[in-house]
């Protein structure tokens, strides 16, 4: 029998994200059978009925789970004040990216957030100097070196707020 730490070591192997697509859908059809059943068993149990202990112990436990899966989603709507990432990385919310002057490598950081997913992003150079924004009569060398930015990293530039790269253009370059 495998344990739980293998079971969910086997589990990450084995995650595809083309499986995971429909979750809501699929949870909330698991729990409208859950509701089916219950409202069925509350019109065939009697209040004075004595029940097998192993009908009893199922009872007791769906009602646990249920509860715990509950309080996990009400938990999940965290507000960006509870947030501990954002305080560690000093920031003021999701997908405002801060400079870091005294930190040893990475000019900047930012806590991206994109549907439920969140990372802490470090990107830039730590004194290196960019393009910045365009500016008006700059020279033929710095718009060379922002085009070849944007062409060296456009793959992960497209991937959007969870690529360092997104960050670095959209900051630095």
């Amino acid at each position: 029998m495998k344990t739980l730490k293998q079971l969910k070591e086997s589990l990450a192997e084995n995650k595809d994200s083309a499986e995971y697509n429909d979750e809501g859908g699929m949870a909330k059809g698991q729990l409208q059978t859950a509701m089916d059943a219950a409202k069925d068993m509350m019109n065939m149990i009697q209040d004075d009925e004595n029940l097998p202990e192993w009908v009893q112990s199922k009872i007791t436990k769906a009602t646990d789970y249920l509860d715990t899966a509950r309080d996990y989603l009400k938990s999940k709507d965290v507000t960006e004040d509870k947030d501990p990432r954002l305080a560690k990385a000093g920031v003021d919310g999701y997908n405002k990216p801060k400079r870091t002057p005294s930190h040893p490598s990475s000019s900047h950081i930012v806590v991206a957030k994109e549907g439920d997913k969140i990372k802490t992003i470090r990107f830039g150079e730590q004194g290196a100097s960019t393009a910045g924004d365009p500016k008006k009569g700059e020279s033929k060398k710095m718009k060379a070196k922002r085009k070849s930015f944007k062409a060296r990293h456009a793959k992960n530039i497209a991937k959007g707020k969870m690529s360092g790269a997104y960050w670095a253009d959209k900051e630095k370059w």
